[in-house]
C-alpha cells in the first residue's frame, strides 16, 4: 500500500494505492469523530464545517475515541469500504468550508 497526502485547491487529498491484489480483499479507510455527522450522499459526509468525500461508499458506526491514556468518549466512525479483486486507488478529499 502507498499513501500520498497533499493539498490541492484548498482541499486535503488522501490517495491510497493498493496493488498486487489477486483475491477478494476488503479495504477500509476509517475516520473517527466526536462531532455530529450529516449525510450528504453515498460517498460524502459533512462534519461541522468539513466535507469528506471519497470515490467509494461509506458506512457509519459507533466508536470510542481516546483523548489521553485510559480515557474514552463515545463517537462515530465513518468507514469508506470496498471489496476488490484487483488493484485499486481510493481518493478521499477533505474540504473545509466557512459556516
Amino acid at each position: 500500500q502507498k499513501r500520498i497526502i497533499y493539498l490541492e485547491d484548498n482541499k486535503l487529498l488522501v490517495v491510497d494505492t493498493i496493488k498486487n491484489i489477486f483475491i477478494k480483499t476488503n479495504i477500509k479507510q476509517i475516520w473517527n469523530t466526536k462531532g455530529e455527522i450529516e449525510i450528504i450522499d453515498k460517498t460524502t459526509v459533512k462534519l461541522k464545517n468539513c466535507i469528506i468525500k471519497s470515490n467509494i461508499n461509506y458506512r457509519i458506526e459507533d466508536s470510542y475515541i481516546s483523548n489521553y491514556y485510559n480515557s474514552y468518549e463515545a463517537g462515530k466512525r465513518v468507514i469508506f469500504e470496498v471489496d476488490s479483486v484487483k488493484d485499486i486507488e481510493i481518493k478521499t478529499s477533505i474540504e473545509f468550508k466557512d459556516n
